[in-house]
């Protein structure tokens, strides 16, 4: 995954047009991962202004720097990363662009070419597969990315209620004692 993405000068992390926890949370998860910062790896999504008041307390206050583009911004990239969604997704925003990886839990909806694909349907959140990839990296995983993630698998999964398994428990089982449960709870509550 590394490998995909050492040349590139100017990273985009893209997720999908209406960001949520988990698609916010894989992005920086990815950026960490990758070893990148603001200036040299771009979160950004396609959709409209983020409206959903959880979402907008996410990223205010976990200080979550995320651009609204358009599929003309994609020159300014190097390399394009994809979590949470697959290239099918944006139809032909992406036509004629590369894309150097996927990292998704929804079921893979046609073939594409990229340079690394994961697509893990059984998992409930893809905060859970870039939390094993942090882990297995051995990347120290920060107060704020812990709570991130655990939000991220906290919100698709309905708090393990729903299409969760066991590496999204022992996902967030891990993240849990790492996360600021206070933080969270402010989130939750806008």
């Amino acid at each position: 995954l590394r490998k995909v993405h050492s040349d590139a000068k100017k990273l985009l992390i893209l997720v999908h047009d209406h960001p949520d926890p988990d698609s916010i949370a894989s992005a920086l998860a990815l950026r960490v991962l990758l070893k990148r910062n603001r200036q040299t790896a771009l979160i950004g999504h396609f959709g409209d202004k983020i409206s959903r008041p959880e979402n907008v307390a996410m990223i205010d206050f976990l200080e979550i720097e995320l651009e609204n583009l358009t599929p003309e911004d994609l020159v300014d990239f190097d390399s394009i990363a994809l979590v949470d969604v697959q290239p099918p997704f944006f139809g032909d925003a992406l036509s004629g662009v590369k894309v150097g990886s996927v990292i998704d839990h929804h079921p893979q909806v046609t073939n594409y070419e990229t340079g690394f694909s994961e697509i893990k349907a059984e998992e409930g959140a893809t905060s859970t597969i870039l939390t094993k990839y942090l882990r297995a990296a051995q990347v120290d995983i920060s107060e704020r990315l812990a709570t991130a993630l655990l939000y991220g698998i906290k919100t698709d999964t309905v708090s393990l209620n729903r299409d969760a398994n066991l590496e999204d428990v022992e996902a967030f089982t891990y993240l849990y004692p790492n996360a600021n449960l206070g933080l969270l709870r402010r989130i939750e509550r806008a």
